[in-house]
């Protein structure tokens, strides 16, 4: 592999292990002939260099003081047209490697086994900044947002369709990069369940192209309450052995009916709706039709 391709390779192995950062900041101050390297993230710092330093940067990402800056500095010797020219070959590598620092930091994705383990999720994921421009987001958030039905992206922001709405996600997004966490829901069209909104904070762990403390990122996850109810009555047969109309009442009683409204919708007399109701709360081990919901909705998802 010749020099550059070892140097790019390092590049993106050093943004998933951290072990890795010495061996490639080693690789591009060879491939530029630099004597230093600097990641800098406001004008004082991109201003703090002596008469005789040359450097030659490139802009990588951004924050909300500005561009994030990489700096290759040289002692009395210019870089060449060649170096240059590199740094151009470069330039689209680094970029590219900053991003996936952010996605693929330890605290992003710390409750998920893997990258793609979040694309496989049922739940909607986003990671945003603390202004709600959205930097990733899975498949199933990509669904969402097409859907236009209460959730939308806006120039590259996360905004919800109602305004008073927009104001509450904002302010959450803003806590949540502060280190606080919160909870919203979003409405959607008549007769669907809304969107369920949950922000945790995020903070990006450092590597070659360090995001922390550039940045501070918020996780949100988007519940589909009607999706995540599909999923359980699904699957409440397996999990409890309901019979088959067992399963029907507990679909019925997870989007919100009354018993008498399901014996209704299920052609049954109540008393055997009742029945029914008391083989569930034994086979749950719950103790009242409130309880057995909130069983019901505790399951996760995804298996």
């Amino acid at each position: 592999m010749s020099a550059f391709g070892e140097a790019i390779a390092l590049i993106y192995e050093a943004q998933i292990d951290g072990a890795r950062i010495p061996a490639a900041r080693e690789a591009l101050q060879a491939l530029l002939n630099a004597d230093d390297i600097a990641v800098v993230k406001d004008a004082a710092e991109i201003s703090e260099r002596g008469a005789e330093t040359h450097v030659l940067w490139v802009d990588i990402g951004e924050h909300e003081r500005g561009p994030v800056r990489i700096q290759f500095r040289r002692n009395r010797t210019p870089f060449s047209p060649d170096d240059v020219a590199m740094l151009s070959r470069l330039r689209r590598h680094l970029r590219t490697a900053y991003s996936l620092g952010l996605l693929t930091n330890r605290d992003a994705l710390g409750c998920l086994a893997s990258t793609q383990l979040a694309r496989s999720m049922v739940k909607g994921l986003l990671v945003v900044d603390s202004e709600c421009r959205i930097h990733w987001r899975n498949p199933a958030a990509d669904g969402i947002l097409a859907s236009n039905e209460g959730l939308i992206e806006d120039k590259g922001r996360l905004r919800a369709r109602r305004t008073f709405e927009t104001a509450r996600l904002e302010a959450l997004a803003r806590d949540a990069a502060g280190g606080r966490q919160g909870v919203m829901l979003v409405a959607r069209p008549a007769e669907k369940h809304p969107y369920g909104l949950a922000f945790a904070p995020v903070k990006a762990d450092a590597g070659l192209l360090p995001t922390a403390p550039i940045r501070h990122f918020v996780l949100i996850t988007v519940k589909q309450m009607q999706r995540e109810i599909e999923l359980i009555t699904a699957r409440l047969g397996e999990l409890f052995g309901f019979t088959p109309a067992e399963e029907r009442l507990g679909a019925l009683l997870l989007d919100g009916y009354t018993l008498h409204e399901a014996a209704h919708l299920a052609s049954k007399a109540l008393p055997t709706v009742k029945t029914q109701l008391r083989s569930m709360l034994k086979k749950t081990g719950a103790h009242s039709q409130a309880e057995l919901i909130n069983v019901f909705l505790s399951l996760p998802s995804v298996f």
